[in-house]
Formats: structure tokens, sequence, C-alpha cells
């Protein structure tokens, strides 16, 4: 199977300090004036994030590659005036607020001893409100959350649930309450993405019988339904901004494009041979970008 690409940070992509393209005009981003921002708690960023203002990025990183704590932040744009706290726990997955704050994220359990044992901590869903403020813990439970995102007015987190061998999807009010699992019994790994006016949830996951598909279910509960025949990668899929396409990547190394009801199927780019992911579209719809790598398997 690929590499799992989503609920795990990938290692490579800590290894970098930030990147901003600056653009020197009034028109596009055009990436051809590039500044990277080092500093004391940017040794190994991962989901960097602009303020409302645009005048600094917060981020996650890391205080060694491998296991080391987690360390949340920001930084001005010309690289100045970087601040910083350690969370105390390394981190698996992490997502911002619409508005910046709150910070939501998963620490990684530590597995100990022959048979695989999880100690603390447990990949739990914490909230982080501001930056020198006190972690809470919104979902506990012996089992491993993941991939948590916030719907678009910042008032749910939807994440994974892993167990054993199958994960369901759920949803919990941002500050903790009314957990609701949303769709279960899926197989390996899933990823959801919500619509621009939080009424659907777009899921590709697999299942034992049918291998890995792409689905919509309306986001308050209720029966998810395929809208692609075709095998896809269970990596994130991205709406467009007007919430009329939904976009997912194949093992063919296409990015596709689909109505949310099934229709108007067709392909947006070809990249033979290579892994697509973090599908993300520009505000305008005009533009998406994505990552793309040569595919990783393993048996």
């Amino acid at each position: 199977m690929p590499r799992r690409s989503n609920g795990a940070i990938d290692q490579e992509k800590r290894k970098s300090p930030i990147t901003v393209s600056v653009n020197p005009g009034p028109a596009q981003i055009d990436g051809k004036v590039q500044r990277r921002l080092r500093g004391a708690a940017i040794d190994f960023p991962f989901s960097p994030d602009w303020t409302d203002d645009g005048a600094r990025i917060q981020f996650l990183s890391l205080e060694n590659e491998v296991d080391g704590d987690a360390v949340v932040g920001s930084v001005a744009v010309d690289g100045g005036d970087e601040q910083y706290r350690s969370l105390g726990v390394s981190v698996d997955a992490a997502a911002w607020a619409p508005a910046g704050w709150p910070l939501i994220y998963i620490p990684i359990s530590r597995i100990t001893g022959m048979k695989g044992k999880q100690v603390k901590p447990y990949p739990d869903l914490w909230r982080l409100d501001s930056l020198y403020g006190e972690p809470r813990k919104l979902i506990g439970s012996r089992v491993n959350e993941y991939d948590p995102l916030f719907s678009p007015d910042g008032t749910e987190i939807a994440f994974m649930r892993e167990r054993e061998w199958s994960s369901s999807l759920w949803k919990v009010s941002a500050d903790g309450a009314n957990p609701q699992r949303l769709a279960g019994n899926l197989l390996g790994p899933s990823s959801a993405a919500w619509s621009p006016d939080g009424r659907q949830i777009a899921l590709s996951t697999c299942s034992r019988r049918r291998g890995c598909h792409l689905y919509v279910l309306p986001a308050d509960g209720g029966q998810r339904r395929r809208i692609v025949d075709e095998e896809i990668l269970a990596n994130r899929p991205a709406w467009t901004p007007d919430g009329r396409w939904i976009t997912f990547p194949t093992f063919a190394g296409e990015i596709r494009k689909v109505h949310p009801d099934g229709t108007g199927l067709q392909t947006v780019a070809r990249l033979p041979g290579k892994e697509i992911g973090e599908l993300s579209w520009s505000p305008d719809g005009e533009h998406l970008a994505y990552t793309a790598q040569a595919f990783h398997w393993s048996d």
C-alpha cells in the first residue's frame, strides 16, 4: 500500500525552515522573492498558517526531528520578533482554526513493551486558545485520534478515530461537547474535508470489499454516498471555494474533480507515477496547489 500521508506528519517535511514567498507588487504572488525564516524554534517546522492581519506566520516545530517535544509559536514575515513556547509533548497532527486561534493538536503516543502497549501521552485531541494559554483536553480515549480539521466557521472539529483494523469519522464541538460519530467501519487511512458552507463532508476512505473511494455525507449525520466508481488515493480531498467541485488524487497519478452529486467527472492534471496530496485551492478558485512525489510502497 502507498505510504500513509494523512494524520501523521511526514518526517521529510519537518527538515526545512519555513519559506515565505514575498510579493514585491500588488499582483499575484509569483515566487520570485523568497525568504527563509529561521529562529530558535524553527528547526523542524510544520502546520504553518498566516495570522488574520498577514503580518505573522504561526507554526509548530519539533525540538528534534525524531521524537522531540513540539513547539508552537509565531514569527513576523521579516523573520523578527519570534515568539514560542513548548507544548511538552511531541505532536502527530495539528490544525489551526479559521481565525488563527485556537490550535488543536494530537500528541504522539509512546509505544513500549513486547505487546506494543501505549503509554502516556495518549493520542487525544487537545486545544490551545492562545500562545501562552493552558492546553486542555477536548476528547480522551484509549484509541488513536488523527487528522483533525476545523469546520469553516470554527465551531466544530472533524477527526478520525482508529481502533485496531478499522477507523471512523467523528465530529465534536470546538469546546469538546457533543461528540458524534458520522461514519464507521472504515478500513485503513481515511481523510475528510468540510464543504465551504459546512453542510457536507467529503470523505476518502477504504472498505474491505470495495477498495478506496470518495464519498459525501451530511455534516449533521446521515448516510454516506459514494460519488465516484473508480478507486482513489485516501488522501484528503479538496472542495473548490464555491463548493461546486471536489478534487481528489488517483493511483494513476491524476488529479480529478467531480460535482458533489457525482456528475461532471473530469481530469484536472496528470502526473504519472506520482503520489499526489495536500490539495489546496486558492481563495479565488483559479489555482490548485498540491504536493507530488514518487510512490513509496510497503508490504
